[in-house]
């Protein structure tokens, strides 16, 4: 009676955990990159459709160009809501394809108002529909609990 190594297996198993830790990794930026544009579309309110157009996602570096609005739809209302969303939500399907657990990706946004709507500013102040806090504000913290820090 010989002795008999498992060492080949153990072997085996141990060459897949780092593909199954890049797996998991995927599929938690994926959705936390989800959680951050749901949220901060949800919160966005539409007049124009400039500044929900402008929510782009990038990687490496933030993007800094004014992408002008779809003039599709009311201008009052959230009429304009769906086909700026869309064009933007694009830049996300677009890094989501292929996405590498471990890399920088931005959600920006150049629209000239941006700011001011950010901090509750437009229309007015008392005409706001912009949660206290801020679009961004209180997306990211809300997504940052969700998963931790």
């Amino acid at each position: 009676m010989g002795y008999r190594s498992n060492i080949p297996q153990v072997i085996s198993r141990m060459q897949r955990i780092p593909a199954k830790i890049e797996k998991r990794m995927i599929q938690l930026v994926t959705r936390a990159i989800l959680r951050v544009d749901e949220g901060v579309h949800e919160k966005t309110p539409v007049w124009s459709g400039l500044a929900i157009r402008n929510m782009i996602w990038t990687k490496s570096r933030p993007n800094s160009r004014e992408f002008d609005e779809i003039k599709s739809g009311e201008v009052t209302d959230e009429g304009r809501r769906a086909a700026n969303a869309a064009a933007a939500r694009q830049t996300r399907d677009g890094i989501l394809k292929g996405i590498k657990p471990f890399g920088v990706w931005y959600l920006s946004n150049a629209s000239k108002h941006i700011f001011e709507l950010e901090a509750g500013m437009l229309p007015s102040p008392e005409r706001t529909r912009v949660p206290s806090g801020g679009m961004f504000g209180l997306t990211f913290a809300e997504v940052r609990n969700s998963i931790g820090t």
